[in-house]
């Protein structure tokens, strides 16, 4: 009863604010990392929970899928702004048709298109679906490829993953003075969106797998039907990836032909998280020796092991060990675990350069499971 009573202390001090902020984060952010996100709180509930002690237990379920967030968006300093865009109607609040940013920008796109193709953009017949779709490419080539260029949110100046950004934010980020802006792909889409609306065209915004894009729907198609939906223009989404959501300056819709328990599953089966693993654990994507690289490797996954190991342990008194004896004995499950994590990114590694990345959470859950079932088991026995 004490150490239940002490838990309950733990879990109100600790796990329900967790809890809080998670139900936050899951009710609005990006739909693919509130998935993943998700995904990673069902693993640590089966992977810590237990009867016993299962306040503790969910304090630290909790607890992970938190730790992963803030490695993830780890400044915090543009929590504030980043949340607050994504509360309901703050992502349609980033598409500004009026922002006189916009309204320039058209007219230098007119001028362009006219330069560019000698012909006048506005005198172009839009009476088929193929017209209209040359016309809304070329402003979509126009925004992604003479206006701006893709930088990742990670750099200067945001620093933070997945930065939703304003119009004002956008065109003052041409930080090196080439005459280009600077955003990603939510940047690049909303100033596309954002163009296109000010010009009298339905445009939407779709979240699809870790990227953003825009849709265009020809003048009485409606997209809240699947007839209307399958009229669309697609623009920036190269891979005809489905969407999971998309909103305009109105409203926030899941898409008539995409049932939210389809897009579940796709972002279970999703291959983008993994599908770099193979050049970064070898190097290539960060431009580093092999073999210095595999050194980096191992020291990093020492030190998630060491973390695991901790997270299980904490609240788990060790009392009948003497503390040089603890040590010892958890440093050899922290070892015993880095073995775990190095053949389960080995295998990682192997399913995704052989086509076989959707099936990296199932692994990487199986993986983390075992990890906490048998860390948990083997600290059970030390405290006896």
């Amino acid at each position: 009863m004490k150490e239940l009573e002490k838990d309950k202390k733990v879990f109100l001090a600790i796990g329900a604010p967790i809890y809080a902020f998670l139900g936050f984060f899951f009710a609005t952010y990006y739909f693919q990392l509130t998935t993943f996100f998700g995904i990673i709180l069902v693993i640590g509930l089966l992977g810590f929970l237990r009867k016993r002690r299962i306040w503790l237990r969910l304090t630290k379920a909790g607890l992970l899928t938190f730790i992963f967030c803030l490695i993830m968006f780890n400044n915090v300093l543009q929590w504030q702004t980043q949340f607050a865009r994504r509360l309901p109607g703050g992502r349609q609040s980033l598409i500004e048709p009026n922002n006189p940013n916009i309204i320039a920008l058209k007219e230098e796109f007119l001028i362009w298109h006219n330069d560019t193709y000698s012909t006048n953009f506005t005198s172009l017949s839009e009476s088929t679906w193929e017209e209209l779709e040359l016309k809304m490419e070329r402003v979509d080539y126009f925004v992604r490829t003479v206006k701006m260029e893709y930088k990742f949110d990670t750099n200067a100046p945001y620093y933070y993953y997945d930065h939703l950004p304003t119009i004002d934010e956008i065109f003052a980020s041409d930080l090196d003075g080439d005459g280009k802006l600077q955003d990603d792909c939510d940047g690049i889409t909303l100033v596309t969106c954002s163009l296109l609306r000010n010009m009298g065209y339905n445009a939407w915004i779709a979240e699809v797998e870790i990227h953003y894009h825009t849709m265009v729907f020809p003048a009485g198609a409606d997209p809240h039907t699947e007839e209307g939906f399958n009229q669309r223009i697609n623009l920036y989404n190269s891979e005809n990836r489905p969407a999971y959501i998309m909103f305009n300056t109105e409203e926030l819709i899941i898409p008539p032909t995409r049932p939210i328990y389809l897009s579940l599953w796709d972002v279970f089966l999703a291959d983008s998280i993994y599908r770099y693993i193979g050049e970064f654990l070898t190097g290539d994507l960060l431009g580093v020796n092999l073999y210095l690289m595999l050194i980096i490797d191992a020291v990093a996954l020492l030190i998630i092991a060491m973390a695991l190991t901790a997270l299980v342990k904490a609240g788990q008194p060790l009392e009948a060990l003497e503390k040089k004896g603890r040590r010892k004995k958890l440093l050899n499950i922290s070892f015993t675990n880095e073995i775990f994590l190095s053949k389960g990114f080995i295998l990682l590694y192997f399913l995704t350069v052989n086509g076989f990345g959707y099936l990296g959470t199932l692994t990487l859950g199986i993986l983390l499971i075992t990890i906490f079932r048998i860390t948990d088991y083997r600290i059970k026995k030390l405290s006896r």
